[in-house]
């Protein structure tokens, strides 16, 4: 699955709606308005307009920017698609960072007056420490890819039709800052990380947590220590991109990081995250009859802590366990489905492979449910509107696969 990171070109899916992909860029906390904030588990991204657009995206919604040229139909159609593109190959025709260049096409009179960004300072903050020569190199890599993708073709656009259905409107010089500023556009809206090689690090003497190369979490309300390696927050963009304000030098070169809802995580639950931060994998490695209690009650912990701090590749990895701890029994879906139900919709992909895995259980062992449970069960799946859509519509359609296969069989009586 493709995994966008800060300062990507990306192309942009609007849901529900019957726009095109649209071009824009993944942009970090000092391009983002000050009135605005970022839904959980979304991406911020700077849509490529006359006058930009940040947008927030979910990871299903966000496509690599591999083509160069759109279908000539939508940009005749689409109003200010055009001119979004011809924006595009300027910017990738620059010299600029493509953040540094988006920073200037953007800055108001007000950020023109105020202090240098911390991408921009090289004062030394530790904010600014974060972004380091590998994370350009992999930007300026990305963009002479597409450069050159452009160059290969003969004309930059396809002809444009003799009578557009929208007025041109004039572009401006790639080299004059913009004085509009960004608009702000909160339209509604995982995933593995692509893990680089990781080398065994030197052995390091005195307090791990004191060096650079681990990052300190404080879990609960004791605040209980868990180390982990920083090269691993560093290949996860819900922590490096999404939450990267929120590192925290410690020390001379150490490293804690400040998550909301880590005080209110349960340090055992917390445990499973850790482990599969470091391992790729986390409690039982071998499910027997004899321990599949056991691991189902890990995936339920591990869920809890995945769910609070969006861990995209924890949350899917959960529901590919979750299909080796069958069968399950009917008492944990019931426990089980109430806490993953606590999320509404499927922000994540992980969250809608489970949903999808708990109440596919639920609408095939219905009446055996209903047996077992009687209103009890009717009255928790009552309590979650969503729960009751999802499992009920199954239900029917369960049962219109009877009456189907039913009356085919009538049929072949008949004949």
């Amino acid at each position: 699955m493709f995994q966008p990171a800060v300062g990507d070109y990306v192309l942009v899916e609007r849901r529900g709606t019957r726009q095109p992909l649209w071009p824009g860029i993944l942009i970090p906390q000092d391009l983002i308005p000050a009135s605005s904030s970022a839904p959980s588990y979304h991406h911020t991204v700077l849509l490529i307009k006359e006058v930009p657009e940040v947008h927030y995206a979910p990871t299903r919604e966000l496509h690599q920017l591999d083509d160069m040229f759109p279908n000539p139909d939508e940009l005749t159609d689409t109003n200010g698609l055009r001119e979004a593109y011809e924006l595009l190959h300027r910017a990738l025709g620059s010299d600029l960072d493509p953040l540094d260049y988006w920073r200037m096409m953007t800055q108001s009179d007000k950020r023109q007056e105020a202090s240098p960004s911390s991408l921009d300072s090289s004062s030394g903050s530790d904010s600014s420490e974060a972004t380091d020569d590998s994370d350009q190199d992999m930007r300026e890599a990305k963009r002479q890819s597409l450069v050159e993708k452009k160059r290969t073709r003969k004309t930059p656009f396809p002809t444009p039709s003799e009578s557009p259905p929208y007025p041109a409107k004039r572009s401006r010089a790639h080299d004059t800052p913009r004085s509009g500023g960004i608009r702000d556009s909160t339209v509604a809206g995982p995933s593995k990380p692509n893990r680089p090689r990781i080398e065994k690090a030197d052995v390091i003497e005195g307090d791990i947590t004191q060096s650079g190369a681990f990052v300190e979490f404080l879990v609960g309300p004791d605040k209980k220590s868990f180390i982990i390696p920083k090269t691993e927050i560093d290949i996860r963009s819900y922590f490096s991109n999404l939450h990267h304000g929120l590192m925290r030098a410690k020390g001379v070169s150490g490293w804690t990081i400040d998550l909301p809802a880590l005080p209110t995580l349960d340090p055992d639950d917390f445990s499973h995250a850790a482990d599969f931060l470091m391992t790729g994998d986390f409690g039982l490695r071998i499910i027997a009859d004899e321990n599949r209690d056991q691991a189902f009650a890990e995936c339920v912990s591990a869920w809890e802590v995945a769910d609070a701090l969006g861990m995209e590749d924890l949350l899917e990895y959960i529901a590919c366990k979750m299909e080796h701890v069958m069968p399950w029994t009917s008492s944990e879906v019931l426990a089980f489905v109430a806490i993953v139900y606590r999320t509404s919709g499927a922000p994540l992909d992980g969250h809608e492979r489970m949903k999808g895995l708990l109440t596919d259980f639920m609408a095939d062992n219905w009446h055996e449910m209903v047996r077992e449970f009687g209103v009890g069960l009717w009255r928790r799946v009552w309590r979650v509107p969503e729960l009751e859509r999802d499992v009920l519509g199954k239900v029917a359609v369960r049962a219109q696969r009877r009456m189907d296969a039913e009356e085919a069989m009538d049929w072949e009586e008949e004949g």
